[in-house]
Formats: C-alpha cells, structure tokens, sequence
C-alpha cells in the first residue's frame, strides 16, 4: 500500500475544498491510501469522505498565526514521531503552510509536495510555483499530479478534479437532522431550503431583513419551507432572520453536529447564503447551491460544484473582489458596498433558476 497524507489546516471551508484532491491521488496512483491531517475538530466531516483513509487531528494553530505561534513547537515534537515511518508522499496544498509542512519534515517523509512561498518552501522537496488567485481546490488537485511524478507514477487521464459529491452522510447524520426539523415542525419529505446567513467573516453577511425577504419568496413562490441554519456563535443571527420572515422561516442554530449539517444539507432542495463553509459542505453533498460572494474572489473560492448545481451571485463594482476580509481598501467593518449592491431580486432570480429552471 501507498500511504499518502493531505495536509490542510484552516477553517471547515478550505479543508472540504481540499478533499477532491483525495479523490485525484487514489485514481491516479495505484494502491494508494490518503489520510487526512486537519484540525480534530473536522475530523468528523473528512470521514464522510469515501476517499479518505485516516483522518489524523491535529492543534493546528489560527490560519492567522504567526510560523511559530505559542505551543506549535510541542505540538511538532508530539505529532511527528505517530506520523513517522508511514508515508511515502505528503501534499501540502495551502500556499503558506509553515505548520504542516514543518510538522511533515520533521516527521521524515521523504516526499513533501507544495508551493514555493516563504513561509512553507524550507520544509518542502518538491516545490510548485505560486500561482496567481488559483481555486483552492485546483491548488490541491494540481499538487496531486506532482505526487505521482515524484513516486515515478504516470499521471491519470484526469487533472481536474471532480465535481460529483464528495462527503456522504451516514444514517445517523440523517437522522439528527430529520430529528430536528420534525421538532420544529418540518416535514423533510415535502421539500425544504435551507438559508446559511453567517460566515466567520463579517464583512460576508449581508441583511437579515433581505434574508427574510427571501424566505417569504421561497414559501410563496415555491410552496417550501426555508430553514435558517447557523452555528451556537449565530443564534442571535438566525433569530433575526427568522422574525424577519414573518413566518415564512424556522431557525436551527447551534444544535446541529457537523455531521447532521451534512445531513441537513444533502436532502435540501437548495442552499442559499454567503460565502461560508456550511456552503461548501452544501456543494460537497450534492446539493444545489446559490452563494452571495463580495469581498472574497469566487474564482478562488467558490463551491465546487458543477455549473447546473451553482449560481453565483455578486456585484460588478470595480473593487470587488479585494480579496481583504479583515482591512479592505474601501474601510468598512460590515455590510461593505460590494454586498450591499446584491439586491432581493438577483438572489432570488438564481433560487427560481435552481428550483425551477426559469
């Protein structure tokens, strides 16, 4: 067997858009086993991935840490001896990546495939050049293929990677989510859409009241009941687009494992909301997606989805995307113009295109 390891740290997003590149490796390279290095705390959700082996967690620091924050040295010093002695090939695909890529040399395998920035290039073998606002998912996937170059491995017909579903809930994730939305009154088997307002990042969200305003428009429209999901950190958020559904809308924040969001979100006729993780899970499952983009570049970021299942929806304005989610150029702290320009109307023109087709 040829044990390969993909490295991602990061938030939930960037990891599930790293996965298809699992897929690449096992088509690509014969008897390979990829396991997963990510934060244990998404352990979870890398395991609904049919083509991942073992999923090693780890205490990746904040994607906004400094190369040695407080505690990483430990955590390399603990980690690295369990890693040793088992894999032939690591593929480190975030561009700067100085904690699994030094996790990974100090681990010793022999093959450690990423990009020539500054902050990851000391710890690499096999290094990429820095390509310009590239896909995140086509980052991993091209690393893929230089891989299989350095273990002497033609390369697969396939250099993209797929778009089919990639993380699959099991009976229990389905459960937990049928659960609670019968709780609140919902019946999964009359259609539903689900409504993903928040992102870790403020300057994503848009306004609850037109949040609301495309609930009423699912019900009214479509006959179907929308579902506001969010995290225990966004209870106050969901709250507020619930009221402003006047009653076209239900809230399911914080109560949800990630493994019932993927259940949750793989029965939905539709998710609807900002550029966000939940999001990317949505596309990962197989469901269809429409995602409000501003101040982040959908050519980097978008769901990984097949055009018939994706609509993104943003503005024109020539500062967008700035690619800044934490200082951008035009100063705001939320609600910047780039989100503010999206109207009620273009949002729900992409739900009547995905619902119906119009």
């Amino acid at each position: 067997m040829t044990r390969l390891l993909l490295a991602r740290p990061d938030h939930l997003g960037d990891v599930v858009l790293a996965l298809p590149a699992a897929r690449l490796l096992v088509e690509t390279i014969p008897d390979a086993q990829v396991d997963v290095l990510a934060s244990a705390s998404l352990a979870g959700v890398v395991r609904r991935c049919p083509w991942v082996g073992d999923v090693i967690g780890a205490p990746f620091p904040a994607p906004t840490s400094s190369d040695d924050p407080a505690g990483w040295a430990d955590a390399v010093d603990a980690l690295a001896p369990t890693l040793a002695g088992r894999y032939k090939a690591a593929l480190i695909p975030r561009i700067d990546d100085p904690w699994s890529s030094r996790l990974t040399e100090a681990a010793g395998i022999p093959i450690r495939v990423g990009y020539d920035h500054p902050r990851t290039a000391q710890y690499l073998s096999h290094r990429a050049p820095v390509p310009e606002h590239r896909h995140v998912t086509r980052l991993a996937g091209d690393l893929a293929s230089l891989v299989a170059d350095a273990l002497g491995v033609s390369a697969s017909h396939r250099t993209e990677p797929a778009t089919d579903p990639w993380l699959v809930p099991d009976s229990a994730d389905l459960a937990e989510a049928r659960n609670h939305l019968a709780a609140l009154g919902v019946d999964p088997t009359a259609g539903y859409v689900v409504i993903q307002p928040g992102a870790g990042w403020v300057l994503k969200r848009w306004r609850t009241e037109r949040w609301g305003a495309v609930a009423r428009h699912i019900a009214e429209q479509h006959g179907l009941q929308a579902v506001v999901s969010g995290d225990r950190n966004e209870a106050s958020l969901v709250e507020a687009v619930v009221a402003a559904s006047s009653g076209a809308a239900v809230g399911l924040a914080g109560v949800l494992s990630l493994g019932g969001l993927l259940g949750l979100l793989a029965e939905a006729r539709l998710v609807v909301g900002v550029d966000s993780g939940p999001l990317q899970v949505a596309a990962a499952v197989g469901a269809p997606v429409v995602a409000l983009f501003g101040p982040a570049d959908p050519g980097e970021f978008a769901p990984w989805a097949p055009a018939e299942r994706l609509m993104i929806v943003r503005s024109s304005l020539p500062c967008s995307p700035c690619r800044s989610l934490d200082a951008p150029p035009c100063g705001a702290s939320e609600l910047p113009a780039c989100v503010e320009a999206v109207s009620v109307a273009w949002i729900t023109r992409a739900v009547d295109s995905l619902l119906v087709g119009t």
